[in-house]
């Protein structure tokens, strides 16, 4: 009888032996146990830059690393939906947890490919057996009885609680060339050894998951017998019957971390809505959570999350129920669990964070600036006034000129009246405030600003615009500021702004009439300088700011920072101005290559066209 017999009839006595596997219920249960315990020790886990030794020693206890280990070497081998359900209850506590936790469960995966004995040196001799590693630059050279490994790898998570490192490596002959498969492509095998053979470097400088421990680990010349090493999630060396070992560890991993995902969205759900119910912000009078708004974008956040996992959890149980009868995973499983996993990811991130106010694009030297909520024309909320001082910012400094339009039928149709509120006196001047130094980040800052105007441009959306360089108007454009047939007062800027475009008068009588003005009048009164088609205004502005870029940076920031302020002061401190800035902008470098190009004929003459 082999020793391969043998160890074979010793893996399904143990099998025999185990007893039940717990169920998702217990499973479930152990989690709520241990759940406060994690939570506590969240902070913990980010000072540390590891999961805290208690909480480690509960989850270990636990027996909720062994979840996809086999039968044979003490595992749960639970199916992939308690396994997607017992870390996503985990990350409800910490997500670093979550997150070592699920990578300790895909990695030890690998025991359903090894030698029954080997399998049980490794996880069944130690109850604490962990198996980590990461991606990394390395190779393995074949020789007697296994492999010399050298290389680097990093991004090890949970490795500071690891028994066990991984390396996934290209083979190597002795002759140094690389071992090909019979298809020919590269031999890759994952060398499996103690983790006291490859000390981890502290790397792991993040924000988030701090606790996962992320580190990186290295290896020069280390022996790893022929029989610690596996051609990952490849049938023909799968040992282990069971159908858990039908799924490839990408399938877990993937279903496990879409767990990590949904978890962590929960929590923070959790915790805005009690936050809401009892915070009652400045200035108002009633709770967040009395709140329209808050409490539609709940609802909308509930929905999004409860919709994303009940697609991942239904779908995994179909696919689970049809391996059980076919002991089959197909391509089209696969691909299902991946689709559902990363949508379930998606939309976890999405129901906790809005979506964003603005999205930029780069075209070369152009920033092209877009407002985002074209389902409410673009009005203006408090996130949108903050992203765009954010953007504008923060510009980068190859940036040379920005295009600012807005997504949907409208440019921008003003202040977002549902964020009006009932402010004391104070609060509203400072909100009022918030816009103008918004605004002023565009008209002040450090590159010219081309905005493309198409439907309402009215109220906030005018203030908006009048901060801008160069108006384009489309033809379907239209003028307004309403405020007055609101019972409120313009508060962006359009007093000083709109005003010193089209004087006081006409200023006042839009406000107070609410007369709107189309793209020719407002061209012709100064509220534009352009007027084109109906979907040709992008186009213009591209061009139009493409043509400004190229001019010298410093003129470029001598016609935006002095020319408003010169107009603004007295004659004889304007001209004084006006001198200075000429004297400081004739001695940039670029203006003078451009004089020098001018005067021997290689720049192009001022022309009619």
């Amino acid at each position: 009888m082999t020793d391969e017999v043998v160890a074979m009839r010793r893996h399904a006595m143990a099998v025999s032996s185990a007893g039940p596997a717990p169920s998702r219920q217990d499973l479930l249960e152990r989690v709520e146990t241990l759940g406060p315990a994690i939570a506590a020790g969240a902070a913990e886990s980010d000072r540390l830059g590891k999961v805290p030794d208690l909480v480690q020693d509960g989850l270990v206890e636990a027996g909720l690393f062994r979840l996809l280990l086999p039968r044979g070497v003490g595992g749960a081998q639970v199916d992939p939906v308690t396994f997607a359900q017992v870390i996503e209850a985990v990350a409800k506590r910490d997500a670093s947890a979550a997150w070592c936790l699920c990578q300790g469960n895909g990695c030890a995966m690998t025991a359903g490919y090894l030698k029954p004995d080997v399998a049980y040196e490794m996880f069944g001799k130690d109850t604490r057996a962990i198996l980590a590693w990461g991606p990394g630059p390395g190779k393995a050279v074949a020789v007697d009885g296994g492999f010399r490994v050298t290389g680097n790898w990093a991004f090890a998570s949970g490795g500071r609680h690891a028994t066990w490192l991984g390396a996934h490596v290209p083979v190597h002959e002795g002759d140094g060339t690389p071992r090909l498969s019979a298809a020919g492509k590269p031999t890759i095998r994952t060398m499996l050894f103690p983790a006291s053979a490859a000390p981890l470097k502290d790397i792991w400088k993040v924000v988030g998951l701090r606790g996962t421990g992320s580190d990186a680990y290295a290896l020069n010349n280390v022996f790893v017998p022929s029989d610690y090493t596996v051609a990952r999630d490849d049938p023909a060396e799968r040992r282990d019957p069971g159908h858990l070992y039908c799924f490839p560890s990408g399938s877990l991993y993937a279903s496990g971390f879409a767990g990590v995902a949904l978890g962590t969205a929960r929590a923070l759900l959790d915790s805005f809505i009690a936050l809401a119910c009892e915070k009652t912000p400045r200035g108002y009078k009633h709770p967040l959570a009395q709140n329209a708004v808050i409490q539609s974008k709940i609802a909308q956040a509930e929905a999004q999350l409860g919709a994303a996992r009940l697609y991942l959890m239904t779908s995994l149980e179909e696919i689970w129920r049809a391996v059980e009868r076919t002991s089959t995973l197909t391509l089209a499983q696969r691909m299902q669990i991946r689709l559902q996993s990363t949508w379930a990811i998606h939309m976890a991130e999405g129901s906790a964070t809005a979506p964003d106010r603005l999205t930029v694009t780069r075209q070369g030297a152009l920033a092209l600036v877009a407002l985002n909520r074209p389902d409410k024309r673009n009005a203006l909320d408090d996130r949108a006034i903050q992203a765009l001082e954010a953007c504008f910012a923060t510009l980068p400094a190859d940036v040379r000129a920005v295009v600012l339009h807005g997504l949907g039928a409208h440019f921008c149709a003003g202040l977002d009246l549902s964020e009006v509120g009932d402010r004391p006196i104070a609060a509203a001047i400072a909100h009022s405030r918030m816009w103008h130094h918004g605004f002023e980040r565009i008209q002040f800052g450090p590159v010219p600003v081309i905005a493309v105007l198409h439907g309402a441009v009215i109220g906030g959306g005018l203030e908006l615009a009048a901060s801008c360089h160069i108006r384009v108007a489309e033809r379907s454009a239209f003028y307004a500021l309403p405020e007055g047939q609101r019972g409120i007062y313009v508060g962006g800027g359009a007093s000083v702004r709109v005003s010193r475009l089209i004087g006081v008068a006409r200023t006042m009588d839009m406000m107070l009439t609410g007369r709107t003005y189309g793209a020719d009048d407002g061209m012709a009164i100064g509220l534009s300088q352009y007027v084109v088609e109906p979907g040709a205004g992008l186009a213009k502005g591209i061009e139009l700011a493409a043509l400004v870029a190229t001019n010298a940076h410093l003129t470029n920031f001598a016609i935006l920072q002095a020319l408003p302020r010169i107009a603004e002061s007295g004659h004889a401190e304007g001209l004084l101005t006006e001198s200075l800035m000429a004297a400081i902008a004739q001695e940039d470098p670029e203006a003078k290559r451009r004089v020098e190009a001018f005067l021997t004929k290689r720049a192009p003459k001022v022309s009619e066209t």
